[in-house]
């Protein structure tokens, strides 16, 4: 009886409301008030290879149609991949290159170097935003259909022999 009694004096004892209570520490916190909102996923994609550098990298000319109405965007990025699914490379796209003004959307287009056995591409936009406490948050949107690349087209002309 006894075992059980101290546990209950102790247990009152702790929640007594005229118990001394612990100093609350000055902890930085984030924003209720920030947006975590996702970026919406670039449409209408089209990818071509534009230039061949060498045997294992290509120029890639990428078009796309920017949905994100969000100032903090700051880039949008192409994932790669070869015939087999196989990840060929990523490239980025910086927002001041292409978002101007600020949070406008439409028809946007840049250029990225990936791997030559690029198949696809697929587009992903990111944005950053910074909480009172000055911590950065990075959000990345949803992915873009997976689109074909145009591989890089071109014409021999032969000459007649004499």
């Amino acid at each position: 009886m006894r075992k059980t009694l101290i546990p209950i004096v102790l247990l009152a004892a702790c929640s007594s409301p005229d118990a001394p209570t612990a100093p609350v520490a000055s902890v930085s916190r984030p924003s209720l008030a920030m947006d975590f909102s996702l970026p919406p996923a670039p449409t209408n994609v089209s990818a071509a290879v534009v230039q061949s550098l060498d045997s294992r990298r290509v120029t890639v000319r990428l078009t796309w149609t920017d949905n994100s109405t969000f100032v903090d965007e700051f880039t949008t990025c192409a994932t790669a991949v070869a015939k087999d699914g196989s990840p060929v490379g990523t490239g980025c796209v910086d927002a001041v290159n292409y978002d101007l003004p600020q949070g406008s959307t439409g028809i946007r287009s840049g250029t990225i170097i990936i791997g030559s056995a690029v198949n696809a591409v697929s587009l992903q936009t990111f944005r950053r935003s910074q909480s009172e406490d000055g911590a950065w948050y990075n959000m990345m949107g949803p992915s873009s259909e997976r689109v074909t690349v145009t591989p890089l087209t071109g014409s021999v002309v032969k000459g007649k022999r004499k």
